[in-house]
């Protein structure tokens, strides 16, 4: 279909007629789907269709032919006595020449017969539009009807382009500004009946435009609806709407909610157009629009409208019936009279359920009553002297929000035109009622929040559960207003009443446990609206099916149910879904209280056992901050420094006799990791120092009195050099006497084989011997008598030493002689002793047949000396104990091999004495490899030659 031709018409009205409600609506969907200007009206009756449409314009007619009442013969009769449809389409269930004959009197252009295609129905009224569209299009040209100009103000050609797409399919007129003062300059030389107008704009924002215009008497009037994206918050709604908007849309846009904006906006402009000069009532809906547009406070708007209606139209009374979110109305009177024997809750649910308000809220449609006395519909209040009505709906976005209407004294009072202006009344009296509730839930929501911020802040504060539990329900009672707030306690398999704040607002003790209980049983929340019967509880039934709100929520403990938080109102429909969410958070709240409180009381019984262990510790517990200050000292560390005072906050000082504390600490600190050191203290008492690192840099010290152990580890070396000193001479007589047994006469074999074990026995002795008399000289620290040696010969000395050991077990002996003749600075003694050591094991804990390898590798100032075997190797969990004292693997494959365990931790403190370090690599079955690293010496001058006198 060409849709460029209806850019200028107004939308054709299309009625559809059909008793069955599934049909019309269908066929109505078919049509709202077609790329036309079109306005789709349904009907379930013929009566229907001429008590709404008849005096109206109806350019397409579709109706059924066989209906109950009225048949669709009839209504065609009565429509072609007055305003005869463009083009009429028939549909039936009975296809036969006596219809066709029966229908074309009437000018029936088509008929068709159920069931009906889509396409077949979507092509019949193209057609029909096509028809239509010329006349359309002469009667503009002649000026009977004018098309509505609209200006599209955005920076973005995109949505210029799809605003101009949708106006033009709808019958406007459009002109175009891509920014603020392009806007201005177009308002004033346009004069359009509309702005479509984009807040964020280069050069002038929407805001800005606005203001402008209402400053400009030449343009103000032209309504305005503003449309954005960015700027959505209730502020914002509040600011564009006390700047002169008209409405406010956010984007994206739903075309038929905007379209249906747009058409109220329009239909306000031409009521104005046309009544500007003549009427005083049309004078006053801007600024009525205005009036409502600026309250915010639903109370207030519908008092305000509802006078400001009634003095517009002249009307003697008028009522307002609102639909709360819930679904129950509230009925607001103009003129208050004695309606007697009716009661108010009386004349406020037969007002809401009277035939004029049900009619014009069901249709969405306005309706005036010429004389109440002969309207079926017309409900006759006592004492009320009405005798003409208009009524029209309060059409929200999604839903109908109510219904205004007036009366007057006489008949005939209502004309088309007022019932134009309440339409648009109306329309924006929507628009200001979807503001004011936006703005009531967002301001009870920041409430809400601001509330729970404050609950929390006040529920942290404590530190007993106790107290918090007797406290909770009033303060949330104070915090959020709400009439009555119990906790709940399971008590074994009851529930026990911990707290209630607002007794004298609280249903009675049956109903106060009601939801509760359901809670401890379920686990879950209870919500509990309407009358509650009490006939089968205890009580003495004053509260029998009287109306309550309850809502009850869990207080769970690690998931356990523990308990019941629950609120509590004396009328039904008082609480909504947002007050059971917000009791949830507080119930959270309280739990993650309780969580806390314990960790407090914990944390707190905790630091009252440190404090009697710290200050009952016998060694001195020092905490110092990064700067050296004492951060905390126990009761022995106060003992420890008698010649100073040692507080908290004071520092140590070099010159005061604690130097080697003050040098442990700078150098704990340097290692950041756990630190461990001996230092002497002023009094010559010598203390085993631990350093741990704390956060922000602090250290703490475990001071420890060692002294007593140092004296008897003295005492033991000394004791151990001397018995080993004194045990070497008759050690040596022994080995001496054995070797000379088999000169002093011929032994048998028995006689030999005893002097074999002394002599065996004798030697493993004198090698215990010499090892703890080197163990002696390194706890002793005895000086090392270094000089500068060649490596080479040092290896191949300690090679040549075991070579015979090594080939009584067939041991292949390899050495790989360093390059480059390194030398190093040692004791020769003490590193010969290493290498007899670790070449001993190897060719000890080697089998037969095995291999073992002398090599150096250099690194740096370093050169590293590996033996490495092909013997038994050692299991990993041993390898960390292996260098201490007396300690040897025991494992069934070295039973048999003598060892006393000292060979290795002599290795390792010789090494270390010299500066270097001893590693170990090992693999069960595989052989191991000992390294030991020595810092190389520079390559001593050659002697000159001496020559012979």
């Amino acid at each position: 279909m060409d849709t460029g031709r209806n850019a200028k018409i107004s939308p054709i009205h299309v009625l559809i007629v059909d008793d069955h409600p599934n049909t019309a609506e269908m066929l109505a969907r078919v049509i709202r789907k077609m790329d036309a200007p079109v306005e789709v009206s349904t009907a379930l009756s013929a009566e229907e269709a001429l008590e709404e449409y008849g005096d109206g314009v109806v350019d397409i007619l579709v109706t059924d032919i066989m209906m109950p009442g009225m048949s669709g013969l009839k209504l065609l009769e009565y429509l072609h006595a007055g305003h005869k449809p463009a083009y009429t389409i028939v549909i039936t269930a009975y296809d036969s020449p006596i219809l066709t004959t029966s229908i074309n009197r009437f000018d029936v252009q088509d008929y068709l017969v159920k069931p009906i295609d889509p396409q077949e129905l979507s092509e019949i009224v193209a057609k029909a539009i096509d028809e239509i569209i010329p006349q359309r299009v002469m009667a503009q040209g002649d000026g009977d009807e004018r098309a509505f100009k609209i200006l599209i103000a955005d920076d973005y050609p995109d949505n210029l382009r799809l605003l101009s797409v949708r106006l033009a399919s709808e019958g406007y007129e459009h002109v175009s500004a891509e920014n603020g003062a392009e806007t201005l300059e177009k308002l004033r030389s346009e004069q359009p009946d509309l702005a479509l107008i984009d807040v964020n704009m280069p050069d002038i924002d929407g805001f800005q435009v606005l203001r402008e215009k209402q400053a400009d008497p030449q343009i103000a009037n032209i309504p305005a609806i503003m449309i954005t994206a960015a700027r959505s918050s209730v502020e914002d709604i509040q600011e564009g709407l006390a700047l002169g908007a008209d409405d406010y849309v956010t984007k994206p846009v739903d075309w038929r909610e905007l379209s249906a904006r747009i058409r109220a906006k329009l239909r306000v402009k031409m009521a104005e157009d046309a009544l500007r000069d003549r009427t005083k009532e049309l004078s006053m809906l801007p600024e009525i629009s205005q009036d409502l547009n600026k309250r915010l406070d639903i109370e207030a708007l519908t008092q305000r409208l509802l006078s400001r209606t009634v003095e517009a139209l002249e009307a003697t009374n008028g009522y307002l019936i609102v639909f709360h979110i819930d679904g129950t109305p509230s009925l607001q009177l103009f003129n208050m009279f004695n309606f007697a024997p009716w009661t108010w809750g009386e004349l406020q649910d037969r007002i809401a359920a009277s035939g004029m308000i049900t009619k014009v809220t069901d249709t969405r449609r306005g309706r005036i009553v010429d004389d109440t006395r002969e309207d079926k519909w017309w409900l006759q209040v006592p004492n009320e002297e009405a005798l003409s009505a208009i009524a029209v709906p309060l059409l929200g976005r999604h839903e109908v929000l109510g219904a205004l209407m007036l009366v007057h004294d006489r008949p005939n009072h209502f004309k088309k035109d007022h019932l134009d202006i309440l339409h648009a009344i109306a329309g924006q009296a929507a628009i200001a009622i979807e503001n004011a509730r936006l703005y009531a839930i967002e301001k009870k929501r920041v409430n809400e929040l601001v509330a729970l911020n404050q609950l929390t802040r006040t529920i942290g504060e404590f530190t007993n559960s106790s107290a918090l539990l007797d406290r909770l329900p009033e303060m949330i009672r104070n915090a959020l207003h709400y009439p009555a707030v119990a906790l709940w306690l399971k008590n074994g398999d009851g529930l026990q009443l911990k707290s209630l704040a607002g007794a004298e607002h609280a249903p009675s003790t049956s109903v106060l446990r009601l939801a509760p209980e359901q809670v401890i049983t379920t686990g879950n929340s209870t919500q509990i609206s309407g009358s509650i019967d009490e006939s089968s509880m205890e009580g003495d039934g004053d509260d029998l099916a009287k109306p309550q709100s309850v809502i009850a929520v869990p207080l769970k403990d690690d998931g356990e149910v523990t308990g019941s938080l629950a609120i509590y109102q004396k009328r039904g429909g008082a609480f909504h879904e947002s007050d059971r969410v917000l009791l949830e958070t507080l119930a959270m709240q309280y739990e993650a209280a309780l969580q806390r409180i314990r960790l407090f009381e914990s944390i707190e019984q905790e630091k009252k056992r440190m404090d009697a262990v710290l200050q009952a510790a016998a060694d001195a517990i020092l905490l110092v901050d990064s700067d050296g200050r004492l951060q905390l000292v126990n009761l022995a560390g106060e003992q420890l420094f008698t010649d100073i005072r040692a507080s908290v906050g004071s520092m140590l000082e070099l010159g005061q006799g604690y130097d080697d504390l003050i040098d442990f600490l700078h150098s704990a600190r340097a290692a950041a990791e756990p630190t461990q050191a001996e230092i002497s203290w002023p009094d010559q008492r010598t203390f085993s120092v631990q350093a741990t690192p704390v956060k922000d840099g602090g250290l703490v010290l475990v001071l420890h009195d060692v002294s007593h152990f140092k004296d008897l580890e003295r005492i033991k070396t000394e004791l151990i050099a001397t018995t080993s000193h004194d045990l070497k001479n008759p050690i040596h007589a022994v080995m001496g006497y054995s070797d000379l047994m088999d000169r002093a006469g011929p032994l048998n074999e028995q006689q030999k084989k005893f002097v074999e074990g002394m002599n065996r026995a004798s030697r493993q002795m004198y090698e215990l011997v010499l090892n703890l008399l080197e163990m002696t000289r390194l706890d002793m620290e005895a000086k090392l008598q270094r000089k500068s040696h060649d490596l080479t010969e040092l290896l191949a000395e300690a090679v040549d030493n075991f070579q015979a050991q090594a080939d009584a077990k067939n041991h292949t002996m390899v050495l790989l002689e360093p390059e480059g003749q390194p030398f190093v600075n040692v004791d020769a003694a003490r590193i010969g002793q290493v290498l007899q050591n670790l070449v001993g094991n190897a060719i000890k804990y080697t089998p037969d047949g095995g291999k073992v390898t002398v090599s150096t590798q250099r690194e740096q100032d370093d050169i590293w000396i590996h033996i490495e075997d092909t013997g038994l190797g050692i299991p990993e969990e041993e390898l960390p104990r292996i260098f201490d004292k007396f300690y040897r693997v025991q494992t069934e494959d070295r039973q048999d091999i003598q060892g006393n365990g000292l060979g290795l931790a002599i290795v390792k403190a010789v090494v270390e004495e010299h500066g270097g370090m001893v590693n170990v690599e090992s693999e069960v079955g595989q052989g191991s490899c000992f390294s030991f690293s020595l810092p190389l010496a520079a390559t001593p001058e050659p002697e000159p030659e001496k020559i012979p006198a």
